[in-house]
């Protein structure tokens, strides 16, 4: 119909003469949660390994992380008018864009380090590394293999493990795994593991991982007593585990949950 075609090249036009950066710093960051230098230097990463089309990289990379930080098209993308793109130009961008930001930002920024300096600042922190719990990515009811994805919660989910350190800076995620996985099973089958025995092999003996009681203590893993009795010795190891632990927690709850809502709501992803 005309009127599609004509809606169509009304919003190309306003396409091509919007620029993300132009907003102001504040703005900018309230949408898309990196400010303007940090958002240049991704784009800067990312450049050779986008496909080149009508649409910029900044643009598909603003269009991306505002669909992360909002949750859904409704809700942001479609209302902002600084990107202007339908929604199936935004599924084209994001299967793209996801891809390439996992090639390129995570090896740069989330890393399972073993750097002595690290070690030591850690234990001297709280005498213990990491923290390690899991987290539940809620997901539609899948067209295939539905029943691995149900998890014991009884919902459809995709079960991430995350490693944080003392800084809240997070050092390794795990959301390969469909939601009836066991923790234990992700933990056995990641790298960290390998990592951590093999450091462990090493002679490092004073460094640990914390994880809750969905995993199988390790001489590199400490998880907590199982049903401990009130004032004894490892009721008070079970609270301060919990309380050092709570960290990953934290980076789950009030920094990735609340700087990216598409976490919260459940994600129409293929399977």
């Amino acid at each position: 119909m005309n009127w599609k075609s004509d809606e169509k090249v009304a919003r190309r036009h306003l396409r091509d003469h919007s620029n993300p950066l132009d907003i102001p710093e504040p703005v900018f960051i309230s949408y898309y949660r990196i400010n303007k230098e940090a958002f240049r230097n991704v784009v800067n990463d990312i450049k050779p390994l986008i496909h080149l089309s009508s649409i910029p990289v900044e643009l598909k990379l603003a269009t991306t992380l505002r669909f992360l930080a909002e949750g859904g098209f409704q809700r942001s993308i479609g209302k902002d008018s600084h990107i202007v793109c339908d929604r199936t130009t935004v599924s084209k961008i994001l299967k793209e864009m996801l891809n390439v930001l996992e090639r390129t930002q995570c090896p740069k920024w989330v890393k399972f380090g073993r750097i002595h300096y690290e070690v030591r600042q850690s234990n001297l922190h709280f005498y213990n590394k990491f923290a390690i719990p899991e987290t539940y990515l809620l997901l539609l009811k899948p067209c295939d293999n539905e029943h691995l994805y149900l998890n014991r919660k009884g919902c459809f989910s995709v079960n991430a493990m995350i490693v944080c350190d003392y800084k809240m800076s997070i050092t390794a995620v795990d959301a390969c795994h469909p939601g009836s996985s066991h923790d234990a099973f992700i933990f056995n089958l990641s790298n960290i593991k390998q990592s951590l025995l093999s450091s462990f092999q090493s002679g490092d003996h004073s460094s640990w991982l914390l994880g809750d009681s969905g995993y199988a203590l390790e001489p590199y893993l400490l998880t907590p007593y199982r049903n401990p009795t009130s004032g004894t010795s490892q009721h008070k190891f079970n609270l301060q585990h919990a309380k050092a632990r709570n960290i990953v927690e934290r980076v789950i709850g009030k920094v990735l949950a609340l700087h990216f809502k598409n976490l919260i709501y459940y994600l129409h992803w293929d399977t």
